[in-house]
């Protein structure tokens, strides 16, 4: 997961697929090649992913971080190291954002904030595809983050930066 060179858009990777998301006359459009570049990504390799049933009182980006750190602690995992993670949901309301820089070649002229373009998607099958890390904010977190979450929906019209999460019940953690 990360932003597009040029802080055109957004690259998330999911079991294998690409999706590369651009705004374009205001709307996402999602390009699932691999013929692109990106100042820098985060990754990881999953084996076999292992399904946890994330409780109903999980229902926020907050919550969901807390969870996914709890979770992973309590399964022996090494938490100070980096690890990848994913949450598949079908009745959750979900805030995104793509980047989309429009300055020529890849010059960047604006705050990243100003570059943000907002989009929202509900009660569809979305998956969340995200890294965990207490050790670097302000690397491949936010500052006052331990998580960078990006999102890609089944349908495949919807890829971006997660921004929050209402989360339904019958999210599953993996």
């Amino acid at each position: 997961i990360g932003p597009l060179a040029g802080l055109r858009g957004e690259i998330t990777v999911l079991d294998g697929e690409a999706y590369v998301s651009r705004v374009v006359d205001g709307k996402v459009q999602i390009d699932q090649t691999w013929e692109h570049q990106a100042p820098f990504l985060v990754y990881g390799q999953v084996a076999a992913w292992t399904p946890f049933e994330v409780p109903d009182t999980v229902t926020d980006l907050a919550g969901l971080e807390a969870w996914v750190a709890e979770t992973a602690r309590s399964h022996g995992a090494d938490m100070e190291r980096p690890f990848p993670f994913k949450v598949e949901t079908s009745n959750s309301t979900l805030a995104y954002h793509v980047i989309a820089n429009l300055d020529a070649g890849y010059t960047v002229t604006k705050p990243h904030r100003e570059l943000m373009r907002f989009f929202e998607v509900k009660d569809i099958p979305v998956s969340l595809i995200g890294v965990y890390s207490t050790e670097h904010a302000g690397v491949f977190t936010h500052h006052g983050d331990a998580t960078h979450i990006h999102m890609a929906s089944g349908d495949k019209k919807h890829a971006g930066h997660t921004d929050s999460v209402v989360l339904g019940k019958g999210a599953t953690l993996f």
